[in-house]
Order: C-alpha cells, then structure tokens, then sequence
C-alpha cells in the first residue's frame, strides 16, 4: 500500500509548480489564459452572484488610520450593507445579492482600513462562522446579516452557542476588544512588558557580539604592534595615557583626569593619510585628451612624482638634525608617490577620464567613511576603558550608570515613536525638530549601550584586575586576547546564521497576533463554541488567521482559476522600503519606497504585471505570511523604515528602543549586480553575518528595494495612505469607488489626497479632480463640498463627503471614473451621544492614530459617525441624483416662483 504524500510537501510541490507556471506566463511562452487573470476571476465572482458581467468594476477603499479609520470604517460597512443594490429605498435588503455591498468588485485597505477588510472578507468565508453556512452564498447572507445587525449589543455566551443568534456576535466582540492590544487590561500589559524587554536585551546581545568581535580584534592588534620595535612611539603613547589615567582614576576626584584614552584615534589617521590624501592627489594628477582619455603617464603625474623625490631627498638632506622633521618630509613623499601610483594604476584599468575621477572620489569618500568609523570606535573604547579604570579603582555599581541612562533613553525614543509627535514632551524639546531629537537619543542611547560592550572587553582581557603594560605586551595576553576574539567570531557566524532572528525580535508578531485574533477571530465559530474563556482576543486560537487558499483556487490542470467567496477581491496594500537605489534619484530621497499590492493569488511591486508570484512560495526571514500577517504589515506605522518620513535619526532612534513593527521578506526578485571584487566581498560577509547586515540596514536606514534578496516592509500609508492608488490603474477598469479617507487631519487640509493626486498624475497618467459644481440639483450640494468647507466648527456647514472626478491625461475621450470620499468631520445631525462625545473631546473624529486603545464610548461614536455620514450619501434622493450627474445628465428644471 503506498504511503500517504507528505501535506507539507505536497503543499510545496504545489507551489513550486505555481510558481514556474507564472515565470512561463510573464515570459510569454504561456497560452493566454493559463493563469488567473483578475477580470477573469471577477467576472467568475458575479456569474455566481447572477450579476451582468459586462461593465465597469466598483471598488471600496478604506484608508489608514489605526482603529479609529477601523471603527469609523465598520460604521461605513454597515450603512452599505442596510441599503438595497441601487439604493432606492429605504427597506433593508433580505440577501447579501440584494444590498449595495454586493455591488463591490475590490476592496482596498490600507494599515487600520485593513483590519476592517479581513474582518468583512473572514465572514464570507463558507462554514468559517457557521459550519450550516457551508456554501458561498450562504457565507455571503451571514456576513450581511453581520453587518445589518444594527448596532453592536453585548457578548453573551449562551447565546453565542445558538448558530442562529451567533450572528449579533461578531460586532459585539470588535466593541468588547477596542483595545485589541491589551484586551485584559493589567495582564496584557505585563506580558506587553515581559515581551518587549526580552527583545530588546536579545537585539542589542546580537549587536553587542559583533560589537565585542571588533573591539578585541582591535586590542588584538594593539597588543601584537606594540610589541614591535618600530612601534615604541605607539607604545611610549599608550603607555603615557595609561599611566595618566590610572593615576587620575586613583587619586583624582575630576573624571577628565582617568580619561585612557584610545590608540584606535592615531589608528584612525592611517586611512586619511594612506588612502585619502593619496586619492586626491591622484584626482589632481589626472589629465584628459582630446579623445576624453586619461593618460598613465602625463606632466601632471611626471611633475608629482619628481616633487616626492624632492620631498625624500628634503628628508635626508633638508632637516639640519631633526628627526621630527625629517619623518615629515619622508611622510610627504611617501603620500605623494602613493598618489601617482594611484593614478598610474587606475589608468591601466579605466582610461576613460571622467569616469577614473568619478572612482578617485567614490575611494576618497571610502576612506573617510573608515576613518570615520575608527573614530566612532575609538570613542567607544573610550569609554569602555575610562568605565572599567574607574570600576577597578573605585565602586563597583559604575557599570550601571551607561546601562541605566541607555535604557532610560531607548524607553524615551519608544515613548517618541508611539506618540508620533513631540506635543507631549518639555516644552524646550519641542522647540527642536523631532527627527533631531530622535536621532540625538538614538545615538545617545546606542553609545551608552556600546560602552557597556566595551566594558565587557575590558574586564575579560584583564580578568578585573588593573591594566599594565607590562601585561598589555606580553604573549599570553595576546593568546588570551586571541582566544576570546575566537569564541566571538564563532557566535556571531552562528548568529549571523539564524536570519528568522531578524523578524522574531521585533514587535511585529505580537502586534499582528492581536490583530489576528481580533479581526479574523471573530469570524472563527470555534471561538463561540466552546466556554467563556474564548471569547478574550488574548488567548490564540487555531483556525483565527485565514490563509490565502481559503480564498483563491488556482488553475490547475486545466481548471480555472476562481475565487473561493463572494467577498470583494482584496487588496493589501504596503510600502517597500527603498533609500538606496543609483537608478531612481527622486524615488530614493523623496518617496524612499515602492507600492507592493498583496492579492490572494500574488503580489505586484510598483506596477502592473511587475511582479507576480505566489504569495505564500517564498521563506524568508519569517515563514510563509497569511492575510493576518499581511494586514499587520500594512498597519506597520512605526519602524526603522517608515517611507517618506525614514531619516538616519529616526532609523537610529526606533532602532535601539527596538520599535520594528516592520517586516524583512523576500519577494524572490533579487537583483543580480556584476561580480566585482568588492561585490564579492559583500556577498560573502554577507552570507557569514546575515543577522548582522540586515539589522545594520535597518539601524542605518539603508534599503535597497529588490536590489537586496530581502525586503523591509511597513504600513501601506507610508507610500500611499488612503488605499485608491492601487484602485485608479487603468487595467482595472474601476469606474465607481466609495473610499474612507481616516487619516489623523485635525486640520482639514487633505494631506494624503494631495499625495493621492500627485502620485496618481506622475505615476498612473490619471488627473484627480474635485468636483465643486453642483448647481441646479437639490441634494448634491448638501451632501458633498470642497475641501475648504470642511472644518471643526461643529458641523453646521460641513459637507459629508467629496465627489472626485478621475480623467486619464493622454485620453480626453475616455469615459471617467468617480470617488466618493467619506470624511470623518463633526455633523450637526450625528445621533445624540456622538455629539455628546465630540463636544468632551475636541479633538474628535481626529484624535491621534497612535491612540490604539478605543473605550466604549468612543468606539461606538466613531462607528456611529461612520453609519451617519455614508447614511447621508446613500439616502435614496441623493444617490439617485449622483448617479444622474456622474451619467452626465443635466439637472432637473427648476420651476419659476409664481
């Protein structure tokens, strides 16, 4: 009898096959048609719904925003869900064919506008919230009754029991769980506690192994060149600044005085004076012919090399006895012969002109850089060994200081980061920028903890004994030194080895966690059978997160490919950090990130058919991603990366208090630079410290988009925040979206539109247009303004929506698309107890997204807000008249007064 197939591995057989079936269809050797094709997949989804297949695709967006675009966005949900298809009456609609949200080809969702999506597509799910529910249809009518429920009641577990009453739940639990990050209150917030310290300490161990590597590495070659004879100005210095620091450390009560000081300071001038200088030496020396080509040999390099051998002959001859003098004119000949012999060779290999001064500069930035990291290492052991000399000869609590103050900066830069603003601190910080702030504590907060390290190297290289140079020089000290740097070098391979460390010690699992289980877990049924305990969003459960196979069937031998439910096709939409391309100049410093679209059957990074693999076929860094840990990646608001807003400060600073809700993942589109030697290099230190390098990335702000095998990915709205870019691409054929723009703007002045409009103008070819003119229809002007009417005056004027109007700019005569854009904005008419809550809290509905922890009254107000406004689009007269305007009709006559 054959053995059963292995699940996993048939899944990845599956995969795999997928996977060069789409390589075969992007590289046209495919029949049309082999593979899913999104307007083949929709109109697959309305032959079952019974719809017209023929016509324009309609969309929902829900934009960014936390939980408070979530909620408000619930509230839109169920406004649609409570109107007929055609919005004609008022009388609720009795299936889910019925009602205006079966009219919805796509849903797109950004960061909080994706919690409320994979909430909506979870309940389509068939037999996911009831097992009777088994087919899509049914799934369909649930998740409407879902949502015309009306509003959210209480959790009673009896009734949850009941299939039938089960459906009253699901709202109720996203009420109960509106501070979905600590659901139960203290508890939560210690376990919150326990797992960000036990990340933090385990990322700066990591850092702090390779940081030990460098340092005893560096004392292993102090100690080895001291020990020679043309090294006894090195060691008479070391020796002296030694001595000054013990007896300072010992006798003196002013700290200047136990400074010892590190020789790395004098190591640092090496690379000024063996690698730069030289490189600019070269940079002048080089001539350019008529044909634009550098000569080996020319005047300018004859002419330098005649004056080194004055400068040596100066150097015997030229000093009248002194050997200082006599070292300096043999210094100054030896730079500048180096810098004709840097030229000489560089011409060998690339004669054209422009492009040697172009690599003579690129080498001199090189070696400043080096020289530069030398001083910063220098600085740190310093420290290390200013902070052991006083532990030896003084208290031994000192050590605790750097690790106290480190720890107390790392809490301030996640304070900062949470907070997304300066409002809250002194009053003299906030004078200062908040990226500079940022960046100060960062690399405070990094030296102090790097200190520590150096410490470490100290008391083990002198066994907590005080330093002599004696010792310093002698062969079991080096072997000593020599055995430690080998201990660490192991570690840090095996470190470097385990790449899931990357992802595992950020936030970003507990924070998708809690997303999981309350967004998808309430449409898991399981959750309702059982007894109380599993109606918490704090206890896991299986079956909470929702793969993509439950949504999406491939087309396999033969078969078409289908969607699985009659939920919108989803879109999640994320940003692709990238600071670091020589390609793209504008994309690299101004945008500092791509639009990757996450769909059941693929992704697409920055364009249409640009990239499109299955999305759970690759292992990066972390293992195959569900639509949970997808929808966490879109809502990854604070990281290291952040788009538009990634500075080296802020890198720096949410780097070492370990704020990473990011994501490292591999698209499997890795680009394949030319093999020179110093790419070589870089790949092979590469593969031996992995760990080590993509964390450096992040710490240094460095992303390189595909040119990197993996990608740091975050919150969509770090690109694009109100989810209608992907929507406004031409190839989808939208011709109706309803949107949500939930992005914090307290002042009302339409920030991510106007990014929406420029994008879509430089990127997609499409005008983006606020339609203001209203005149002769009724209903339109009240209901939809301009951007100017909308403003926190109470509500008496303010208008409940926009109505966009998009044109392609290459193509006057194509039909239009149409926006309408919901904004939460105060209204006169909002039900009493959302007035009651927006005149106790000014700020609303624009309270600051790093809010995450709604109460009772101000989720309710803003799910009621939500139902409100889009109730004021969707009322019969007024919908009817929008669809006449966007129809192009002309306004009814108005009959004259008699």
């Amino acid at each position: 009898m054959e053995a059963a197939p292995d699940k996993k591995s048939a899944m990845r057989e599956g995969m795999d096959r997928y996977a060069k079936a789409v390589d075969t269809f992007w590289s046209g050797e495919a029949a049309k048609g082999e593979l899913p094709d999104e307007a083949t997949l929709l109109r697959g989804r309305r032959e079952a719904m019974g719809q017209p297949t023929a016509g324009r695709t309609e969309a929902l967006a829900l934009s960014g925003g936390g939980i408070r675009s979530a909620t408000f966005s619930l509230g839109v949900l169920q406004a649609l869900a409570g109107r007929r298809r055609d919005a004609g009456s008022v009388e609720p609609p009795r299936s889910f064919k019925e009602s205006m949200l079966s009219r919805f080809d796509y849903l797109s969702t950004v960061s909080g506008g994706g919690f409320i999506g994979a909430f909506l597509v979870g309940l389509f799910v068939p037999g996911r919230l009831r097992k009777e529910a088994s087919s899509a249809e049914k799934a369909a009518n649930d998740a409407q009754a879902v949502l015309g429920s009306g509003p959210p009641g209480r959790i009673r577990a009896a009734e949850c029991r009941d299939e039938h009453l089960r459906l009253r739940a699901p709202l109720a639990w996203l009420r109960e769980n509106g501070r979905y990050l600590t659901p139960t209150g203290t508890g939560d917030l210690v376990y919150a506690a326990g797992l960000g310290l036990r990340n933090w300490v385990s990322l700066h161990v990591v850092i702090g192994v390779a940081l030990l590597l460098a340092l005893t590495l560096m004392a292993v070659l102090r100690s080895a060149l001291l020990d020679q004879p043309w090294a006894e100005a090195l060691c008479r210095l070391e020796a002296r600044w030694l001595n000054e620091a013990l007896a300072g450390a010992r006798f003196s009560k002013e700290p200047a005085d136990s400074i010892w000081w590190s020789t790395l300071f004098v190591a640092a001038l090496a690379p000024l004076v063996l690698w730069v200088l030289p490189m600019g030496i070269a940079f002048w020396t080089t001539s350019r012919t008529p044909e634009g080509l550098s000569r080996p040999i020319n005047r300018s390099a004859v002419s330098m090399a005649a004056a080194a051998g004055v400068f040596f002959w100066l150097g015997h001859h030229g000093t009248g006895g002194s050997t200082l003098l006599q070292w300096i004119w043999w210094a100054v000949a030896g730079v500048t012969a180096l810098g004709v012999l840097a030229h000489v060779v560089l011409a060998c290999f690339q004669p054209l002109a422009r492009l040697q001064t172009v690599q003579l500069t690129r080498g001199l930035a090189s070696g400043l850089i080096i020289a530069g990291a030398l001083v910063l290492l220098a600085v740190i052991e310093t420290l290390g060994h200013t902070l052991y000399l006083l532990t030896v000869t003084g208290p031994a609590w000192l050590p605790s200081v750097p690790a106290a103050l480190g720890a107390a900066l790392a809490w301030l830069g996640k304070k900062i980061g949470a907070s997304g603003s300066a409002g809250s601190l002194p009053g003299w910080m906030q004078k200062m920028p908040l990226t500079t702030l940022g960046g100060i504590a960062g690399l405070a907060a990094l030296l102090l903890i790097a200190t520590l390290w150096a410490w470490v190297v100290q008391w083990l290289a002198w066994q907590g004994e005080a330093p002599g140079m004696a010792q310093m020089v002698s062969r079991e000290h080096l072997v000593l030194l020599l055995t430690h740097a080998a201990a660490w070098l192991v570690l840090a391979v095996g470190v470097g080895q385990f790449p899931a460390f990357i992802n595992l010690s950020s936030l970003q699992s507990f924070y998708a966690a809690r997303l999981i289980r309350t967004y998808l877990g309430v449409s898991n049924g399981e959750r309702f059978t059982g007894d109380a305990s599993r109606l918490s969003a704090a206890e896991p459960m299986a079956g909470d997160n929702l793969a993509f196979e439950t949504l999406y069937q491939p087309g396999r031998d033969g078969a078409k490919a289908r969607l699985k439910t009659w939920a919108p096709l989803h879109l999640v939409n994320v940003t692709v950090n990238k600071t670091v391309d020589p390609a793209e100049q504008l994309v690299q410093r101004d945008r500092k990130g791509q639009p990757m679209a996450v769909m059941p059957y693929g992704f697409a990074i920055d364009g249409w058919r640009n990239l499109f693999k299955p999305v759970g076929g690759f292992a990066p860094p972390n293992p195959p991603m569900h639509l949970g840990e997808w929808v966490g990646t879109s809502g990854a608001a604070f990281s290291t990366g952040i788009g538009r807003e990634t500075t080296l400060g802020m890198s720096l600073l949410m780097g070492a208090a370990n704020v990473r809700l990011g994501v490292w993942w591999a698209s499997g589109q890795d680009h394949k630079e030319p093999l020179t030697w110093r790419n070589r290099l870089g790949r092979w230190m590469g593969a031996m410290f992995r760990t080590q390098t993509y964390l450096s990335y992040e710490f240094t702000a460095r992303f390189h988009g595909l040119r990197r095998r993996w990608q740091y990915l975050s919150d969509g709205g770090h690109f694009e925040n109100t989810a209608l870019y992907e929507l406004l691409r031409r190839e989808r054929n939208v011709g109706l979206i309803v949107a949500s723009d939930n992005g914090a703007d307290p002042a009302y002045r339409f920030d991510d539109l106007a990014n929406l409009i420029r994008l879509a103008r430089i990127d997609l070819r499409v005008d983006v247009g606020v339609v203001s003119d209203f005149g002769g229809w009724e209903h339109l002007p009240k209901v939809f303004g301009s951007t100017g009417q909308f403003a926190a005056d109470g509500g008496k004027t303010n208008p409940a929506a926009l109505l966009l109007k998009v044109r392609p700019l290459d193509d006057e005569a194509a039909a239009p698309s149409w926006i309408v854009l919901l904004k939460p904005s105060p209204q006169a008419g909002a039900p009493a107890d959302v007035l009651q809550y927006a005149k106790t809290h000014p700020a609303f509905p624009q309270e600051p997204t790093s809010d995450q922890f709604f109460d009772e009254a101000q989720w309710e107000s803003y799910r009621g807000l939500g139902e409100y406004i889009a109730g004021r689009v969707l009322a019969p007269a007024a919908w009817a008249e929008l669809q006449r305007f966007m129809a192009g009709e002309a306004p009814p006559a108005v009959s004259p007064p008699p």
